[in-house]
């Protein structure tokens, strides 16, 4: 898979703190701790057809922003403390408006209402990625639901390959919270729009055995 992240340790920010946003409200996530992933589709009414970056970011302050640069150019708002990454893809409307002023992006993120008020085509940029992880043990990982093939974090590998199958041939995926500390995960991929990285678990009932640390989802290819 490709890692588009070129500047990415350099131009992550905080919100709350760079910007002055108030952290997300605490029941703000919480209903997507038990939401359903599924496969090309999204987690819960979080949806690949129908969330955009100005409303998620009005309705879930508090997220660390980070420019994503590849082939295309995402934004992607991470919650570290619940284990949740989202990324949205800037269409050429949007780019063609921001040019090259990437780390400026960020910065001009933080006033949302006056930013989008200057660039509207970079309000609707669509939810492309969202992304899992799993704690160091179930008892504290935020996300507890399932995949819609019924898996949650931590399940067996020999859940995964009962459930899901053999991996399929999936190409040039763009995945939220993707970095090269995914290399340590044996992946496992499906057309239908969804990826668990296998690993072993450190701590907990699991300790030393292969299960699912991470899942992410895409539209389906």
């Amino acid at each position: 898979m490709r890692n588009p992240r070129l500047l990415l340790a350099t131009l992550a920010v905080t919100l709350t703190s760079a910007c002055g946003l108030a952290p997300a409200p605490p029941d703000a996530l919480a209903p997507y701790a038990s939401a359903t992933l599924t496969a090309g589709e999204g987690l819960g009414d979080l949806r690949f057809d129908t969330t955009t970056l100005r409303p998620f970011l009005a309705g879930f302050p508090g997220g660390r922003l980070a420019a994503v640069v590849g082939d295309e150019t995402g934004v992607e708002v991470v919650f570290p403390a619940q284990g949740l990454a989202f990324l949205f893809v800037l269409d050429e409307s949007c780019t063609s408006e921001v040019g090259a002023r990437t780390r400026q992006l960020l910065t001009d993120l933080g006033r949302a209402d006056a930013f989008f008020a200057a660039h509207p085509d970079c309000g609707s940029a669509p939810l492309r990625s969202i992304s899992v992880s799993a704690g160091t043990e179930p008892e504290q990982t935020f996300y507890t639901g399932r995949t819609d093939a019924d898996l949650p974090l931590f399940a067996p590998l020999d859940d995964l390959q009962a459930q899901e199958g053999d991996p399929g041939d999936v190409r040039g995926l763009w995945l939220a919270d993707s970095s090269t500390a995914d290399e340590r995960f044996d992946t496992h991929a499906y057309p239908r729009g969804i990826v668990y990285m296998v690993g072993e678990a450190t701590d907990g009932p699991a300790k030393d055995h292969l299960v699912v640390q991470k899942i992410a989802i895409f539209p389906a290819q």
